[in-house]
This record gives C-alpha cells, sequence and structure tokens, in this order.
C-alpha cells in the first residue's frame, strides 16, 4: 500500500477520531450541567485529545480531530453543512497553530525531546486560548447578533479544565499500572 492507505496512517486517523466522539460523548453525560451552550462548556474533555493528537501524530492528529469533529457535528450536516465543516476545521487546525506558536515561544526540539511537564501545561494553555478565539471568531461570522466573544472566558477555562483533567488522569493511571520496584 502506498501512501495515507498504509495501516501506520490510517490508524491513528481513525484512532484520534473515535477518541474524539468518546471524549465527547462522556463530556455531555459527565458535565452536563456545565455547559454554556452546545458549543462551550466550563469543563471541555476533547481538548486535551486536541494537544495530544497533534503533539503525537502531527498532520494525521490534524486529519483524525476534523474527521471526529464533523462526527460530532452531524446535526449540523443538513441546511449548515458549511457551518459543521468550519467548526470541524477550527477544531482541529486551532491546536496545531497553538503547538506550532507555542514549540517555536518555548524553543522546543522538533522531536519534543525533554518536553516537561511544565511545558506541556504551556502549550495547553496555549491551545485553549487558541481554540476559544478562533471559535469565538468563526461563531461571530457564523452568528453576527450573537454574543460569542463573550464565550471566550468559558471556553478557555473549559478546554484547559478538560485538558487537566485527562493528563492528570492518564498520570495517575499509568503510576497506578506502573510495575513496583
Amino acid at each position: 500500500m502506498r501512501g495515507w492507505l498504509k495501516p501506520d496512517s490510517v490508524m491513528p486517523v481513525g484512532g484520534v477520531a473515535l477518541a474524539w466522539v468518546a471524549l465527547f460523548e462522556l463530556n455531555a453525560y459527565w458535565f452536563e450541567f456545565l455547559a454554556v451552550s452546545p458549543y462551550v462548556g466550563w469543563i471541555f474533555l476533547p481538548a486535551a485529545l486536541r494537544v495530544l493528537a497533534v503533539l503525537l501524530f502531527k498532520t494525521r492528529g490534524v486529519l483524525g480531530l476534523f474527521l471526529g469533529a464533523l462526527i460530532t457535528n452531524a446535526s449540523l450536516w443538513g441546511a449548515e453543512w458549511g457551518d459543521a465543516l468550519a467548526l470541524s476545521a477550527v477544531s482541529a487546525l486551532s491546536p496545531a497553530l497553538a503547538l506550532w506558536l507555542g514549540s517555536r515561544w518555548l524553543k522546543l526540539e522538533p522531536t519534543l525531546q525533554g518536553l516537561n511537564g511544565r511545558q506541556l501545561l504551556t502549550l495547553s494553555a496555549i491551545a485553549a486560548l487558541s481554540s476559544s478565539a478562533l471559535h469565538a471568531l468563526l461563531f461571530y461570522a457564523i452568528e453576527h447578533d450573537t454574543p460569542w466573544p463573550n464565550a471566550m472566558l468559558s471556553m478557555t477555562v473549559g478546554d484547559f479544565a478538560g485538558t487537566l483533567m485527562v493528563l492528570y488522569s492518564a498520570y495517575f493511571v499509568m503510576r497506578w499500572w506502573r510495575p513496583k520496584a
């Protein structure tokens, strides 16, 4: 097989898309009471996947995020299919932009060799700000009379809180499963 059809290319895209849908559904179930709107909440678990997918899989991670967001935006496929595509693109491209800028600002190696916890948190914060700013601009462009810029605070906090929850959960699971020496 050639190019994008090789399993090592398709698996990350599909895996990220499935993980996005699973985290999105878990988030909707567990944190429905913290939702500000269908697209904004004070906790958003899939935000962690944005950071991790792009860090680990680069372009394939971006494609998986786009596909996963497109699936979760299925309610817009009818008359608002352009909005679904735009929302999915912003969801997938904002972490790539944020991590590109953040990696340069933090002077990280392209291989991410030596990435520490503080740098990962900084990248997560930059990604949360980038995502909320780009989503706010998109929502303003789509719905001119809606106060989407006011939702930036809750979206930024939600993305960062969701990222922290997933990262710390993964950390504690890894510590718990680590064999005792």
